[in-house]
Formats: C-alpha cells, sequence, structure tokens
C-alpha cells in the first residue's frame, strides 16, 4: 500500500481519534515514507498510521516508570502567546516559569526528525539514498553531527545485494538511513532501527508475491558489516510492519496466512521459530501491539469496547488489565482515547478527565479543569513520558495552532496555553525535537521556527 492510499484509507476516521504517532505532520512532502519525520497536512489522520505502525512506539515506551495514581496539576496560561511574524520575529519570550519560546529565523522543512537527530539524504534518480547530512538545533543554529557509513554486501541463491546504511550516534539515540532497489529493481530494501540498540540495525527486504520472496530481514552489525538473515515464516505475506525487541529474541509482524482476508498482528520467538497469531490468543481483533521493553507486550482492542493486555514474553503469562471500556465518543464526550503509547485518556459522563496506564490498569486522579476541545490532538514525545497536546484550525492550508501544551505523564503535570495571531503564517508543521522541545516550523515574511522548551 502507498503512503496515499494510506492516508485516503484513514480519510474517515474521527478526528478526534487521530492521536499519539511519532511523526511530524507536514503538508505536500515528497519524501519517500521510509524513516520520514513527518506526514502531509492534508490528512492529520496520518498521525493515526503512525500510531499502528508495529515498533514505531517500542522506544517511546523504553525506560517508562511505573505509573502513579496522582492527581495531575493543570495550569492553563490567562496569558496568551502572542506569535509574531515568521522569520522577522523578536528573539523569544518566557512563558510562566515552564515554558520558554525562541522564534528562531531558519526551517526544517527540507529535514526529517530521526530518532536521535535530524536529517536530510541526497538520492538517486531510483530513491536510493546516495549521502546524508545529521544535524542538531543548538542554540540558535544547526550544528552538524559526523555521519558514519557502514557498507554492507549480502549473497543468497537469488544474488548478491549491496548498499550503504548512513548513520550517527547523538546522546545515546541512533538516527540510521538507507533505502535502495533490490537486485531486479523491482523490489526495496530499507533501514529500520531497533530500540535500545546503537550498533546493529534491522535491513527490511520486501520483494513482493511475483518474486521468490515476499519479505525478508537482514540484521545488520554497523561496526562490522557483517549481516544475516533472520528466520522470518514464508507462511505469512503480505507484511506491512515490523519491529524487534533490543535483545533480538521476539519480533512483531503485521501480515496474513494463507486462507485469511486483511492484516492481523503475530508475534514471532526468533529462539523456536514460533509464529503465533495474536488476535486468535486473546480470541478478539486488535487495534495495536507493542512492545513495552524487552520482556513485556501490550495489546490493545476489541470490538465495540476497548480491553488491554500485558504479556510477560519469559514466562508466557497474560493478563488483563482493562476490560471493555467504551471508546471514545466525541458525540457522547465520553469514553478512552488511546494515545497510541502506554497512556491514555479517559473521560467520564461529566467530561472528567483521568489519565489511564494501559500496563497496569491504574487510573489518575480527574484532571480539574481540564476539557478536551473538539479537534485537539496529541503527539506523543520520543520516550512517551510526554505528550503535546494542541488544537489545529487548519485555516487554507496551515496547522494554525490555536492552542498548545504538553501532558508530562510521569510527573503528574499538564500545561496548555493559548496562542493568538496564528494567521499571519502559515504554519506548516509541528514536532518534536526531544523530550523537552517542541516545534512549529512557519512561513510568514521569512521562514521560522518557533520552539517551545518545557521545563
Amino acid at each position: 500500500m502507498t503512503p496515499d492510499m494510506l492516508l485516503d484509507a484513514l480519510g474517515d476516521l474521527d478526528p478526534a481519534l487521530l492521536a499519539g504517532a511519532q511523526a511530524r505532520f507536514m503538508p505536500g512532502e515528497q519524501t519517500p515514507a521510509k524513516r520520514r519525520g513527518g506526514l502531509r497536512l492534508r490528512l492529520l489522520a496520518a498521525a493515526a498510521a503512525a500510531a499502528v505502525l508495529l515498533g514505531a512506539l517500542a522506544a517511546a515506551m523504553a525506560g517508562n516508570v511505573e505509573f502513579r495514581t496522582t492527581v495531575f496539576s493543570f495550569l492553563h496560561f490567562s496569558a496568551p502567546e502572542q506569535v509574531p511574524p515568521a522569520g522577522g520575529a523578536p528573539s523569544g519570550t518566557q512563558l510562566g516559569d515552564a515554558v520558554q519560546v525562541q522564534y528562531l529565523p531558519l526551517s526544517l522543512e527540507d529535514w526529517q526528525t530521526g530518532d536521535a537527530a535530524l536529517w536530510q539524504a541526497e538520492r538517486s534518480q531510483d530513491g536510493a539514498v546516495k549521502s546524508v547530512r545529521f544535524a542538531a538545533l543548538e542554540g540558535n543554529a544547526l550544528q552538524d553531527i559526523p555521519s558514519e557509513v557502514t557498507s554492507f554486501r549480502f549473497s543468497d541463491s537469488a544474488g548478491t545485494l549491496t548498499g550503504q546504511v548512513f548513520w550517527c550516534v547523538r546522546n545515546g539515540g541512533l538516527t540510521a538511513v538507507g533505502e535502495g532497489s533490490l537486485l531486479d529493481g523491482e523490489g526495496r530494501w530499507e533501514v529500520q532501527a531497533i530500540p535500545g540498540r546503537s550498533d546493529a540495525v534491522a535491513l527490511l527486504l520486501r520483494g513482493g508475491l511475483l518474486r521468490s520472496f515476499d519479505f525478508r530481514v537482514l540484521l545488520l552489525d554497523l561496526d562490522t558489516g557483517e549481516s544475516r538473515l533472520l528466520a522470518v515464516p514464508d507462511t505469512l505475506t503480505g507484511i506491512t510492519d515490523f519491529s524487534l525487541t533490543s535483545d533480538l529474541r521476539h519480533a512483531l509482524l503485521t501480515g496474513h496466512v494463507e486462507g485469511e482476508t486483511g492484516q492481523h498482528p503475530y508475534l514471532l520467538d526468533l529462539e523456536t521459530d514460533t509464529l503465533t497469531s495474536l488476535e486468535e490468543t486473546l480470541g478478539t481483533a486488535l487495534d495495536r501491539a507493542v512492545f513495552l521493553d524487552s520482556g513485556t507486550l501490550l495489546l490493545t482492542g476489541g470490538e465495540e469496547s476497548c480491553s488491554a493486555w500485558v504479556w510477560d514474553l519469559s514466562t508466557g503469562a497474560v493478563e488483563q488489565t482493562a476490560n471493555s471500556l467504551p471508546r471514545y465518543d466525541s458525540a457522547g464526550g465520553r469514553g478512552v482515547l488511546d494515545l497510541g503509547g502506554r497512556y491514555a485518556l479517559e473521560m467520564d459522563e461529566d467530561g472528567q478527565i483521568a489519565v489511564l496506564d494501559w500496563k497496569t490498569g491504574a487510573r489518575s486522579s480527574p484532571i480539574e479543569g481540564f476539557s478536551l476541545a473538539p479537534g485537539t490532538r496529541f503527539l506523543l514525545s520520543p520516550s512517551g513520558d510526554r505528550a503535546c497536546c494542541f488544537l489545529p484550525s487548519e485555516e487554507d492550508g496551515s496547522l494554525d495552532v490555536t492552542q498548545l501544551g504538553v501532558l508530562d505523564f510521569t510527573a503528574g503535570r499538564f500545561i496548555l496555553f493559548d496562542r493568538v495571531e496564528t494567521e499571519q503564517n502559515l504554519e506548516r508543521s509541528l514536532g518534536w525535537l526531544d523530550d523537552s522541545r517542541v516545534f512549529i516550523s512557519a512561513q510568514g515574511a521569512d521562514s521560522g521556527l518557533f520552539l517551545y522548551t518545557f521545563r
């Protein structure tokens, strides 16, 4: 399925359900879908697509502390941010004690957001990556990060595949970029980072049903260039999503076996080559499956209601942490709104909103003073410990963010403020740079970057 097909398929989703993607929103972006930092603004529904990609949130779940049933403090600033014209703005401002704003005369429109750095790729005519520039936003400017390159060569009965992976490590995190054609120019290969690993990446080879194989995975050592083939069952085809645990013992895949219709999630034990249908095991349809860590799998789903299960991969024990909760209904204003990570928001009949921890089933006390405005979106930070809350009006092709804030799940704090005079700029994209900084890329008199640091 192409990115455009996926966007079109999501067009009828309730906007209130489009939450928690590890991506930024970018209108008119033509970059191939592989590891791109953003998706086109014309359908913010793409956030939901990112949320269901197996493993896209695995890194976000790593290292999360146990959720405490607590009272979330909610601060909605009384004074709004006076948004200046992009490119001709003052240096910045302070919003209370918790938010620092910088107005920078630079653009991120040509950059992609990686796991540890920003990047730009030079590509050949067939889309293969020829070179990559890595950078980080330090102070008021982009600072280049040295690029590492690992060349690989893999041979089997189908021939020999060669390629290059460009990567950098910053603050312990890995950003890796690579993509190209298979031998006959029909199939493609691409790079996928492995959560918690900076020494190895997965190479996903998509051959298609008309080739000798449909889907293969190579494990590439970035230091030595050595690669080995992981055992992915040939019985599972049409694979759209794949993710690995950091210990390389388990994988999640979305695909189907012969006789099935649609795509379904499967768990693969790479030590025993055992493939398990997660939906058959639980006896229900699933919305998503993600690794919380190398030993824990989180599953959410159900038919008309929503339930959650935690699967201990070492013992095989499955615990249900939430049972038949009503899904969020924007018309009724109640139910569970899944943010795509470990946490969800739960709204009762009175409109009170609490935080639900899918892993433990624990709920916070209601967030006093917070009500969900229609059209509000949530975007998870790289660690998943925070979510950016923003309200776009989407006027004339612009995000036009009129409310912006951050919900901190582990600190029990929610900060929100209004933004005025946004209509003077074309706000092209919004995203996280790291766990503390949110950016809005805008075009006014010139290009500008509005950078919000949440303490």
